[in-house]
């Protein structure tokens, strides 16, 4: 796992790499969190394009979209990004930020292109 913060624009860009399973996820998840340059109030954007999430079921997924509701504002309440190309990850990805959407208290967006994330987690509110 990569961590690359942008302090100016308010995000930090998590990288995984190589098969992951939901405990691997859960794992890099509480990584990052206590990651000594991370801070509350960071937008997140989680770069999967190379991550094998093969061995991920979606009743796991659901488990995921749910794992940090009941932590502080600040690690809720942000944007999370979820950057992934293969079609299996990003159909991951989607049926992950539609469960967040009750299940989380973080405003969740899938995309293919990293690009396009940064601009939407960068992009104000309003």
């Amino acid at each position: 796992m990569e961590l690359f913060y942008n302090q100016e624009k308010n995000f930090v860009r998590i990288v995984l790499s190589g098969a992951m399973n939901a405990n691997a996820l859960t794992y890099a998840c509480d990584a990052a969190l206590a990651d000594p340059g991370y801070r509350l109030w960071l937008n997140r954007i989680w770069d999967v394009r190379a991550v094998d999430l093969t061995a991920v079921s979606t009743a796991e997924v659901q488990m995921l979209s749910s794992y940090l509701y009941d932590r502080p504002d600040g690690i809720n309440l942000v944007k999370v990004a979820l950057v992934a190309e293969e079609p299996l990850t990003f159909g991951l990805a989607r049926v992950f930020a539609t469960l967040s959407a009750t299940a989380s208290r973080n405003e969740v967006m899938p995309f293919r292109s990293l690009t396009e994330a940064e601009t939407w987690v960068c992009a104000e509110e309003g």
